[in-house]
């Protein structure tokens, strides 16, 4: 909880250090290279390629091709595209949207939902949307190439305070779906553990059968070489010895000529 004191620290305000939009094609070609132009309508910048880091033959990527092409965006020029992404979204995330470092992220499906005008020789392209947030003050001790130092914990960027910045500033709300029909679906079991609730399960059945069988029927069932006990109708006992020899099938006799 912040003081007074701490709240009115113009140090401490929050500001979008940068915003990085991204697409991530899968492949380099001629989809690939409309992709870069709608990211160079959008920001006014030139985009930057993204190579693969390893080959993957399921996807069909080798190492070091082009997949991927992304920009950096920072200042004023930022806050508004981040308006107009959050406008598509209705200005509703999900809290899971935001890191432990204050950082947060989401994705739109269709860029012509930003203003821009459909092409059909282009067509249509989503991206990912991800800020970095900083404080107004204090952040350059941690990058800077001389004398680096490290942030106070008091100073450092929270997820709580992402939250708090992002509620206030855009009069946002964050998503409860998931939430509400996790309640009331329930606890949800891990495949492990629902599989050994389902072997307990059968064993308890096991051995519920077992406590109500007949003697008699457990008398018929012994086999090999073991005495067990059995009841006969008329309430007495008999001892029976059941011999491997005997439960052993016999062989067919051979056919005579």
């Amino acid at each position: 909880m912040s003081t007074p004191a701490e709240s009115e620290n113009v140090m401490k305000k929050l500001r979008v250090a940068k915003l990085i939009l991204n697409i991530s094609v899968g492949e380099s070609g001629d989809r690939l290279t409309r992709a870069a132009k709608v990211l160079e309508q959008l920001s006014g910048q030139t985009p930057v390629f993204s190579r693969a880091r390893y080959t993957v033959r399921t996807f069909g990527i080798r190492r070091n091709e082009k997949i991927a092409v992304h920009v950096t965006i920072r200042g004023e020029k930022a806050e508004e595209m981040l308006e107009r992404g959050l406008k598509v979204k209705e200005y509703e995330l999900k809290k899971k949207n935001f890191a432990d470092n204050g950082n947060f992220g989401f994705g739109i499906q269709e860029h012509i939902d930003l203003g821009l005008k459909y092409d059909p020789s282009t067509g249509i392209y989503g991206m990912d949307f991800y800020v970095v947030m900083k404080r107004a003050g204090g952040g350059r001790v941690a990058v800077r190439r001389k004398q680096q130092g490290r942030i106070g914990k008091p100073h450092r960027m929270t997820k709580e305070a992402s939250h708090k910045w992002f509620v206030e500033k855009y009069e946002a709300s964050f998503s409860r779906h998931a939430s509400t029909s996790r309640l009331r679906a329930g606890p949800r079991l891990l495949p492990c553990a629902r599989s050994r609730c389902g072997r307990q399960r059968k064993l308890d059945q096991r051995l519920e059968a077992q406590r109500t069988e007949t003697p008699a029927r457990r008398t018929s069932a012994a086999v090999g070489a073991r005495d067990t006990i059995g009841t006969e109708p008329d309430g007495g006992t008999v001892a029976v010895r059941a011999r491997a020899s005997e439960q052993a099938p016999k062989k067919p006799a051979a056919c005579e000529r």
